[in-house]
């Protein structure tokens, strides 16, 4: 387990956390990564999930936009 979150090979900077059912922040954006047929939705995919997650206090605004703008400079799918 990577102590900090990445999208694709870039590492966010951003603490990972265990959100739901065991699975960490790292485990959600691989899942979006396989099941997205391309960026943009990846992309909105991931914004979904940052937003959720900043939401519910997991983590702060800055770390959501880290992830975000992770999710958008990356190459996946």
């Amino acid at each position: 387990m990577r102590p900090t979150v990445f999208v694709g090979n870039e590492n966010t900077g951003v603490g990972t956390a265990v959100v739901a059912a065991g699975c960490t922040i790292n485990d959600r954006i691989r899942h979006l990564a396989a099941v997205s047929s391309n960026h943009g939705k990846f992309v909105s995919a991931v914004a979904k999930l940052a937003n959720d997650l900043k939401n519910d206090g997991v983590i702060s605004g800055a770390e959501k936009g880290a992830i975000q703008r992770a999710a958008a400079r990356s190459a996946i799918p």
